[in-house]
């Protein structure tokens, strides 16, 4: 049949890109097929009819199916197997292993850190995805599906980019989680905050801060969202409305401070901290500044991360310790990719190589230094391969490897530094110039051009003449 062209019998179509796994049931009777799409196939050999598995999350990479055909296995893209019931089409198992976001769109990432949940961290996943990792279990255990998005067609994945989760923020006691999804399409821009409780959408407001969300933040029964085009901070709180008290999250208070562009957002007790420049400013509840501290130096505070006996900021090029809003100490350090808190200690990540590209040292960490609060010296020092992301677990140091796989750095196999490594500057290749190649001419003037001076004018040879003559010489000479 594949060599002999009228062997084939008919042609089918539906798939609109590249079709990645084909199996027929035991029986002949269905071929399944998928994709791109990531929707399952089910072709009725003899109606040429089809049915649709549709919504199965991801790229479908293979599909086994069982020898009674009662069953079908499904691998994806998002490092998941699904298994589902051939006649209900419903799934009936599932594994779940850790999204690695840029194996569906390159070039992203973990956009939002990995956020402590109980026992759980979460994080994106594929565009519109959370993933719930358990720390005990050591294994993700479920997936949110934030966006409902069924990409049928490479057109919607460009036009507009997918809606990612870029940012999240949790309240334990309420069982809440914020999220911010985003689309940074170049001709369409488009964000979604999004207030869930037990895994329902609750409220959801469209292009807060006129579509320039710098961060959100969750504790204590409120939610604070930052916005860089306003300029402007709002405190969200949740209302009870109508006979089955249903949840409504709303935007009670809104302020700002000195009309300048606020850069972080923390809340910790009863207290709102928030950067704008290089002021270090704390609100109440309901919007109103208690107290305002200065970077003496005059530098834009950049990061900023709380605890109960003290803060963390930094700059550009320094890293402050707060205590009462005054500064205890500083340390020079550049490219600071993220700062983690856990109880007196906290853990920054940045990238050393002073030799290195500025674009590259801004994304690509390879560094960790862990701090007490109350000695500028590290307790510890790591050095890591550009993990996606990283966290503090019971005092230990965790990362999420550039391969998607989570690994416990204060485990006794692995290594630290007391010190900080000096990370060399690339070898570059020594350029040695080729050697000229001495030519075989040897100038000895000849005797007309030594007589020229001696001849009349009218009589001297043209310069083709003479240089013809005097290569010739050289030339049978050689």
């Amino acid at each position: 049949m594949l060599q002999d062209p009228d062997g084939v019998k008919s042609k089918e179509h539906w798939h609109a890109h590249a079709i990645s796994t084909l199996k027929f049931t035991a029986d002949g009777t269905f071929l399944v097929s998928g994709g791109e799409e990531g929707v399952l196939v089910l072709w009725h050999q003899s109606t040429h009819r089809r049915t649709f598995m549709p919504r199965l999350g991801a790229k479908i990479l293979n599909v086994a199916v069982a020898e009674d055909g009662s069953l079908y296995g499904v691998v994806l893209n998002d490092n998941s197997v699904k298994v589902y019931d051939s006649s209900s089409y419903k799934e009936v198992a599932s594994y779940l292993g850790i999204t690695h976001p840029s194996k569906i769109i390159p070039g992203t990432g973990i956009l939002t850190g990995l956020v402590k949940y109980g026992d759980e961290l979460v994080f994106n996943a594929g565009p519109g995805f959370l993933q719930f990792y358990n720390v005990t279990k050591g294994k993700v255990t479920r997936r949110l599906d934030c966006v409902r998005r069924n990409p049928v067609s490479r057109v919607q994945i460009d036009y507009p980019n997918p809606l990612q989760v870029s940012q999240v923020s949790v309240l334990p006691d309420m069982n809440a989680i914020v999220t911010l999804e985003t689309s940074n399409t170049p001709h369409f821009k488009l964000s979604n905050m999004k207030f869930w409780e037990n895994s329902k959408v609750v409220t959801r407001v469209i292009n807060p801060h006129f579509n320039s969300v710098i961060k959100i933040a969750a504790g204590n029964g409120i939610v604070v969202s930052i916005g860089k085009d306003d300029k402007q901070f709002s405190i969200w709180v949740r209302n009870s409305e109508g006979k089955q008290n249903k949840s409504r999250w709303e935007a009670k208070y809104t302020g700002s401070y000195r009309q300048l562009e606020p850069n972080d957002v923390a809340i910790h007790k009863d207290t709102i901290y928030i950067l704008f420049g290089n002021a270090l400013t704390s609100w109440d509840f309901e919007g109103n500044l208690k107290q305002e501290s200065f970077e003496t130096a005059g530098d834009k505070l950049l990061k900023l991360r709380v605890s109960d006996e003290f803060l963390v900021t930094s700059t550009l090029a320094q890293l402050q310790v707060w205590r009462n809003l005054k500064i205890s100490w500083r340390i020079s350090l550049e490219y600071i990719h993220d700062i983690i808190i856990e109880g007196s200690i906290f853990l920054i990540g940045l990238n050393a190589s002073k030799f290195s590209d500025p674009e590259i040292r801004s994304k690509k960490t390879n560094i960790l230094l862990k701090f007490e609060s109350s000695n500028p010296k590290p307790t510890k020092i790591y050095k890591v391969d550009s993990p996606l992301a990283f966290t503090i677990i019971n005092k230990e140091t965790f990362i999420l490897t550039k391969q998607a796989e989570m690994m416990n750095l204060d485990s006794p196999s692995m290594a630290f530094y007391d010190d900080l490594p000096v990370i060399p500057a690339p070898e570059k290749p020594s350029y040695q110039p080729k050697p000229l190649r001495a030519s075989s001419l040897k100038f000895t003037a000849p005797r007309e051009i030594e007589n020229l001076s001696k001849i009349e004018s009218h009589k001297l040879p043209s310069l083709t003449d003479l240089f013809e003559r005097f290569m010739k010489k050289e030339l049978s000479a050689s």
